[in-house]
């Protein structure tokens, strides 16, 4: 089920939970049932291979339901759930301390810190703030005076931003301050 929901066209990231005990688990998983979450892929593409790839008396479950077809044209619910985005704002300070900072090297780390964000391969993993000193310090000529992240631009902090297990960190341009002293 992983690696075929993987090799899915636009499938980013997969991950299986499932529940093999008689109670309701932690993240809301029924007894006796498995969870796909998925980000990326078409619900019908991913329906048709969780169906073909669950066991037998075992329920899928999960936020997403799409409607398939079996062997025997009866048609079949099949659940997963879709990760959940995350924004992440970030203010950075940095002051310039030689020459070999570039003219345009506030885009430069902007640019950088959005790569970071955007290309983390996993969800539910906390945003760790100390990690991003590497992609800010990617470009030289500067100090850090301040990094601070956020899932709000009004929640900006120097701490880790914590991710549930089905959350995924995502920035865009303009979610990332950098501001430049001399």
């Amino acid at each position: 089920l992983y690696s075929q929901l993987l090799e899915l066209q636009d499938v980013e990231f997969v991950r299986i939970y499932e529940n093999m005990t008689d109670i309701t688990d932690t993240r809301g998983l029924p007894p006796h049932s498995f969870m796909a979450i998925i980000r990326g892929g078409t619900d019908t593409d991913i329906g048709n291979i969780v169906w073909n790839n669950k066991p037998l008396g075992i329920a899928s479950f999960g936020t997403s339901t799409v409607t398939i077809r079996d062997s025997q044209n009866i048609e079949r619910q099949v659940k997963f759930s879709r990760a959940t985005p995350v924004p992440v704002y970030v203010n950075v300070v940095v002051t310039k301390t030689d020459n070999t900072f570039p003219d345009n090297g506030v885009d430069q780390i902007r640019a950088a810190i959005v790569n970071y964000i955007n290309t983390r391969d996993t969800f539910g993993e906390d945003v760790i703030y100390t990690r991003l000193f590497t992609p800010v310090n990617s470009i030289p000529g500067h100090q850090v005076d301040v990094l601070e992240i956020g899932k709000t631009a009004e929640s900006l902090a120097s701490a880790n931003l914590p991710m549930t297990w089905a959350e995924y960190p995502i920035t865009f341009p303009e979610f990332v301050t950098v501001t430049l002293t001399t």
